[in-house]
């Protein structure tokens, strides 16, 4: 498996929560919906692409903030933004960052609060 494609399965296994269309990263799209914790978001649609855009196990914590500016909510080993309402139900999702103590993605995965 190359990198990229577990969070790529992980997504498509949950993007039937996240409203189902797809859209490209569009990195002022993403930046737009910040702090966007319930309402609809852009962002579902996004998030299958993020392992293209470089949301892969390895990358720097720095190069994810570059990439996707800065967490909705943020801890020592982990970044999270907020996905928005889920269309399949009245929870509401997250994109989650893992990091190792290196700050180096471990993993990155889409969950439902």
């Amino acid at each position: 498996m190359r990198p990229g494609e577990a969070f790529g399965t992980i997504a498509a296994l949950a993007l039937a929560g996240c409203g189902g269309a797809q859209m490209p990263f569009d990195r002022a799209a993403w930046a737009a919906e910040r702090g966007n914790y319930d309402g609809e978001s852009r962002r579902g649609a996004m998030v299958l692409q993020l392992g293209g855009a470089g949301i892969v196990t390895g990358a720097s914590r720095k190069a994810v903030h570059t990439l996707l500016g800065n967490p909705d909510s943020t801890g020592s080993a982990a970044d999270i933004y907020y996905l928005g309402r889920s269309a399949t139900g009245p929870s509401f999702e997250i994109y989650r960052i893992d990091y190792d103590a290196a700050d180096k993605v471990q993993s990155a995965q889409i969950r439902r609060g």
